[in-house]
């Protein structure tokens, strides 16, 4: 049978992060390698989403334009892709002339149709720029509890959804100034009309789908669909290919679900065999994605391709992924929170570890944490205690006893195929969690035989009831191998080799072992390594008795106080720096200073006299983490300074990008320009 499998394409303005994977490409990876284990025929698509708003903004901040940011992530994005072992068929993007022609396609096909109208819509444009902005682009204060930073669509400190118009004081997020409202004409999508053939299709595919997909559908499906709009007046997108409206572009949602369709394009001939097979039972397709994606890919790209008219394949099973949390914080680049998979990549550990415990703690019905204590201690306990341990136990004593010939001990066999079948039914149906525990539970169920049954007694006096022993748990571990697979594809590849076999759900010949070298390395501590900058709080001061030029101050920051020590008797009194908040840096190689020992620093800027201690808009608590090329857990003050550390117009900055803490930019009052000590 042909499974088409696709996840959500990530956007390409920013670095991956652990939540992005296991929330659509790992679990995809995972079922297409089950798949093709079943040995069905399995084409896994994704790629970059590159066209959009957010790509324009982010090259202007980049200082590069939208094709060099693209190209710039899309090789990042491949990197991980490859490092983290996702068996893509084909990694694509939507900047080719496949996607142009396939999306403009699509769209005059709609447009023929009369599903796409036109409409007068007011919007929010960049002063300088000149792009029409999103509502998230737009920052200001909320009407309602006067928070500064609320955004254009909702105000994240107390909740309320808004509009642009309803902000005071709104200004773009690209140049500070508040934007121009224009009233402009363009097309919409007609939902309303399609709604008929949504609900209809719905209605068949619904139950296929998990949980989390299907209730979001369901809430979205209550209230009548509204207009959603095509175009927008921005240059990077696909151009609308009709003359009337060349001055705008397709938007980002509408051309980026067609990416699976032209990125199929573009690695098969057959690609109508996927996308418009002659039968459609011929084809079973799975879309994989976080909750935010569900809506575009269980209402508006079906809808899109249903209005089309054409044979196109639509989804019959949706799986979505809740959120994953880190450490009980949402993933933020701005705020430092979380790990981006480039920086996982840069950690002693194999990919195989991370896609392990991703999975243990996926956000299959609810939002989870990645908490890096329990990483340690799972991948340690769960798989190298209980499955290497097993898999290097009996290389060791097969290595000792020579070759294996099949010989089954009918009752564990049958314990064991039963397991099997039990997960295949768990993976059949995406429960991946439930699949992975029950490969688990049977590792600790065979090293419970290994130690009962004790082989190593039998060695010498009853070889023929030591081979059935070894073949039984043999049989086993390929199983757990199997089972293992895609979840740890290299770890269970070492497993097979070191026996001579192979991966599947065949029956397990005799093996042997003619050298031992499965070894699965265990997980150390966890330390952060780069500059810590941490948001704390001076909850006590003194002068230092030994030095009347010094302060000695006890920094509260979340999770500790700290002692420092600065020099900032001549710009400040106690009364000032009392209960205000700074940037320390947190990881300074402690250092006595006058007789008392400074556990970090301060920050603060310099212009001639004038002294400022930098104040974040930020929690106590809240921190950022920096890179540094000696990748240090633990700097020198050199090690800081041999970074660019300045100050222009009132904005500070670390080696020329903006230095942002808690998701908004350090600023200064008295300093506006200079240094940072």
């Amino acid at each position: 049978m042909k499974i088409l499998v696709t996840s959500a394409l990530p956007y390409v303005n920013n670095d991956l992060h652990l939540g992005h994977m296991i929330g659509s490409v790992l679990p995809a990876d995972v079922f297409a390698r089950y798949a093709r284990l079943c040995n069905h025929d399995v084409l896994y698509i994704c790629g970059n989403d590159e066209y959009g708003t957010a790509t324009e903004i982010s090259a202007l901040k980049e200082h590069i334009t939208p094709k060099e940011l693209c190209d710039k992530y899309h090789k990042i994005h491949k990197k991980v892709i490859k490092w983290f072992e996702i068996s893509t068929d084909r990694f694509g993007r939507t900047t080719n002339k496949e996607h142009i022609s396939t999306v403009q396609e699509i769209f005059l096909a709609l447009y023929k149709k009369g599903y796409v109208v036109e409409k007068e819509i007011e919007q929010p444009i960049d002063m300088d720029t000149g792009i029409a902005l999103a509502d998230r682009y737009i920052e200001g204060t909320c009407p309602y509890c006067g928070y500064e930073y609320a955004r254009g669509d909702q105000c994240e400190n107390c909740g309320k959804l808004l509009t642009p118009q309803e902000l005071i004081n709104p200004k773009s997020k690209i140049s500070g100034k508040p934007p121009i409202f224009k009233s402009n004409k363009h097309l919409f999508l007609d939902l309303p009309a399609l709604q008929d053939k949504i609900n209809d299709w719905q209605k068949e595919r619904i139950q296929s789908w998990n949980h989390v997909a299907a209730s979001i559908t369901q809430n979205w499906m209550k209230e009548p669909l509204k207009l959603r709009d095509i175009t927008r007046n921005i240059k990077w997108g696909v151009p609308v290919p009709l003359e009337k409206y060349k001055d705008l572009v397709i938007y980002v949602w509408f051309d980026a679900p067609i990416g699976y369709i032209s990125i199929t394009k573009m690695h098969t001939e057959k690609w109508k065999e996927w996308w418009m097979p002659e039968n459609d039972n011929d084809v079973k397709y799975y879309q994989f994605m976080g909750k935010d994606n569900v809506p575009f890919h269980s209402v508006i790209f079906p809808g899109m391709l249903l209005g089309d008219g054409r044979q196109w394949k639509t989804v019959d099973v949706i799986h979505a992924m809740e959120y994953l949390n880190y450490e009980g914080k949402k993933f933020s680049k701005s705020k430092g929170t979380g790990i981006f998979c480039t920086q996982a990549m840069e950690y002693p550990y194999p990919a195989d570890y991370w896609r392990f415990y991703l999975f243990l703690v996926a956000p299959d019905k609810s939002d989870t944490n990645f908490k890096w204590d329990e990483f340690v201690e799972r991948v340690n306990k769960e798989l190298i205690d209980n499955t290497g341990n097993l898999v290097r136990r009996l290389s060791t004593m097969v290595n000792r006893f020579g070759k294996v010939k099949p010989d089954k001990d009918e009752n564990i066999i049958k314990e064991i195929d039963d397991f099997v079948d039990e997960y295949k039914k768990e993976m059949d149906n995406l429960n991946f969690r439930k699949a992975l525990t029950l490969t688990l539970d049977l590792s600790a169920k065979v090293n419970a035989y290994f130690q009962s049954s004790a082989p190593w007694t039998k060695l010498k006096t009853n070889t023929d009831e030591c081979n059935k022993i070894f073949y039984t748990i043999g049989y086993a571990v390929q199983r757990i191998a199997t089972m293992l697979y895609p979840f740890t594809p290299k770890i269970s590849e070492k497993i097979v080799k070191e026996f001579g076999m192979k991966l599947g759900f065949d029956d397990v010949g005799g093996f042997e072992v003619t050298d031992v070298n499965f070894m699965l390395k265990k997980m150390g501590q966890h330390v952060e390594k780069g500059i810590i900058l941490r948001v704390g709080k001076i909850i006590k001061i003194e002068k230092n008795p030994n030095a009347e030029k010094l302060y000695v101050e006890t920094v509260d920051i979340g999770n500790k106080n700290v002692t420092i020590v600065s020099g900032l008797v001549d710009y400040y009194s106690k009364e000032e720096l009392l209960g205000k908040k700074i940037i320390l840096v947190e990881n300074l190689k402690p250092a006595k200073l006058r007789g008392v020992k400074s556990e970090g620093m301060l920050l603060a800027a310099e212009a001639g006299d004038t002294v400022e201690v930098l104040e974040p808009d930020a929690e106590v608590g809240d921190k950022i983490l920096l890179q540094h090329d000696t990748n240090k857990d633990i700097i020198t003050i050199d090690d800081l300074l041999s970074h660019k550390w300045e100050v222009k117009d009132n904005k500070v900055y670390f080696d020329d990008k903006e230095l942002i803490i808690g998701g908004k930019p350090v600023k200064t009052k008295k300093v506006k320009n200079g240094v940072v000590r």
